[in-house]
């Protein structure tokens, strides 16, 4: 009989994103020893609440009333900072009243309930949590500490917390994260996540740290057409988010891409931009006619879009320490990538260093001097494809499969210390 694990993920099918991604060899090793009970966030009525996909017992909740998650967000707030006195004391108000609510079982978060409701009612070996959104293993790491449980908890931060924000001196954002660091028995980190923790305050948590690069390079090909394409031209895509422009800003790039002829369509694949940006990012590029948006596209088909493009863009991010996955998923495609950055220690170059058909371009150069370098890249390496040898080099690099094994190996040996 197998052992049962609780994983926390953030979004999962039928609402993947990358990060979804990045954690799905990491499940499909775990299933493989133990029976998977999975808590994920449910976008719409779409989806069942609760399903069964293989070894895997899906549990969906519903998304925070949006009422209760600004007045939980004052939960978290620190009042330490300074502010006018008037302000100061609204919020003041306003977190006490937060403070007070959290007696009551409604006011709680939707998943730490569905989290509890589960502890309740199965005995667990291992409990498993990604940090793509911070809230999981804090709400885990609370029920450890009110002892909901005791099995082995590992965390994986895909993103950092603290540092996310440049915030490490906010005093309440430090002490949640510091917290689940002591309560977890393993954490898992990016490569970049691990380099500046050896150097800041979580150090003294050095011997649970363990360095995990992404596992989703994966060669990946899928013979596609795509309506939004437009014939005879070369077709450059850009897929990704762009909710903060402190961690990724288009601005340069729709500068510069309103310079390209007619002969290149640019497509900016982004969900969930607001109307207010759309409205900023029109004027950029003055309404270009070249330059289109596109929505509302799952991250299935957005994979064979990528596959099947001619040229592919990555904004990188403008924090050292978070590594953006699609890097990987635009390496499996073996197409051209143009990378564009704007810090010196920028973790996508660190990556696509060693992928024969990408450009470098520095957001901090003449952005003419720029676009003419790009226009000879596209012209020469538009529909390019990386050699096999190339691509045997790059999985020799970030092989999944011996990546995931050896962390599941590692965290099967955690749980069997106490069996």
């Amino acid at each position: 009989m197998k052992k049962k694990c609780l994983f926390a993920l953030y979004a999962f099918d039928p609402f993947a994103n990358a990060n979804t991604n990045v954690a799905l060899p990491l499940l499909n090793e775990l299933i493989k020893f133990y029976d998977v009970d999975l808590v994920t966030l449910n976008n719409n009525n779409s989806a069942p609440v609760k399903e069964k996909l293989g070894n895997i017992n899906i549990y969906r909740y519903k998304k925070q009333n949006k009422f209760l998650e600004k007045i939980q967000v004052l939960y978290y707030l620190d009042l330490t900072k300074k502010r006018p006195l008037k302000t100061q004391a609204l919020l003041a108000v306003g977190k006490a009243i937060s403070v007070f609510l959290h007696i009551f079982p409604f006011f709680k978060h939707p998943e730490y309930r569905e989290l509890k409701r589960l502890l309740a009612q199965n005995q667990y070996s291992l409990i498993f949590s990604t940090c793509e959104s911070f809230l999981s293993c804090w709400h885990l790491s609370i029920l450890k500490k009110k002892r909901y449980f005791n099995a082995k908890f590992v965390v994986y931060f895909m993103d950092p917390f603290c540092l996310y924000y440049k915030n490490l001196d906010c005093k309440k954002y430090y002490v949640m994260e510091q917290n689940v660091y002591e309560l977890s028995d393993l954490v898992l980190m990016t490569n970049e996540i691990y380099r500046q923790n050896l150097k800041n305050q979580f150090s003294v948590f050095i011997d649970k740290m363990r360095p995990f690069s992404f596992c989703n390079y994966k060669p990946y090909y899928e013979e596609f057409e795509w309506d939004g394409f437009v014939k005879d031209k070369i077709n450059v895509v850009y897929a990704g988010s762009l909710i903060s422009e402190s961690v990724r800003d288009p601005s340069y790039f729709l500068r510069l891409a309103a310079r390209f002829p007619d002969n290149i369509a640019v497509h900016m694949i982004c969900n969930n931009i607001s109307q207010e940006k759309k409205e900023k990012y029109f004027k950029i590029t003055n309404i270009n006619k070249n330059i289109f948006w596109h929505e509302n596209i799952s991250f299935q088909k957005c994979r064979k879009i990528l596959c099947n493009s001619a040229i592919l863009v990555n904004l990188s991010n403008r924090i050292s320490n978070q590594t953006p996955s699609k890097v990987f998923d635009y390496m499996s495609t073996g197409l051209p990538i143009i990378n564009f950055y704007s810090i010196e220690d920028d973790c996508s170059n660190a990556y696509l260093k060693y992928y024969p058909l990408s450009l470098l371009i520095n957001e901090r150069d003449d952005i003419e001097a720029n676009a003419s370098v790009i226009l000879s890249f596209v012209e020469n390496e538009c529909k390019k494809h990386i050699s096999k040898q190339a691509e045997d080099s790059l999985h020799h690099l970030f092989d999944s499969q011996r990546l995931v094994y050896n962390i599941v190996h590692d965290v099967n040996e955690l749980v069997d210390t106490d069996e």
